[in-house]
């Protein structure tokens, strides 16, 4: 059995706390449908999330049970500052970390290429002689019509 030195501040009840509330809303799940999975009615539930009770040991572990949640790794998670994609595999870490990278360059692409995009329209629409050119970007339009 795996063995882990936990520092006290992981301890916090409010950590833990906000740790599991962030998981269930990402997972979209209502506090009426963990308080189902744990058997208890959703103002207990409430009170265990807004902290007006403390949490036992064996409530945390039935909570992480319900989250699908291992204990190491939610406490891994907990030590590490909060809730995303972790895993106590360092390769399957240094994986995420190398997605994340990739994910951030992807998406100044998609912003550069958009904006390529965009300025392209804007010269076929100068080209074209579009008259509602000034109105497709942005631009208020002049009055086309003449003065009567």
């Amino acid at each position: 059995m795996e063995t882990y030195e936990i520092e006290q501040k992981t301890l916090d009840p409010k950590r833990i706390i906000k740790l599991i509330k962030q998981i269930r809303k990402d997972k979209g799940w209502t506090q009426l449908y963990m308080a189902a999975q744990l058997k208890i009615t959703q103002s207990s539930y409430g009170k265990i999330e807004r902290g007006d009770v403390d949490i036992t040991i064996s409530k945390l572990f039935k909570i992480l049970k319900a989250i699908n949640q291992k204990p190491n790794d939610f406490f891994v998670m907990l030590s590490q500052g909060g809730y995303g994609f972790y895993s106590v595999d360092p390769e399957l870490n240094h994986q995420i970390a190398s997605l994340k990278s990739e994910m951030k360059l992807q998406k100044h692409q998609i912003e550069y290429l958009n904006e390529q995009l965009g300025i392209r329209d804007m010269k076929i629409a100068e080209l074209k002689g579009d008259n509602d050119f000034d109105y497709h970007f942005g631009k208020k339009p002049e009055n086309k019509f003449p003065p009567f």
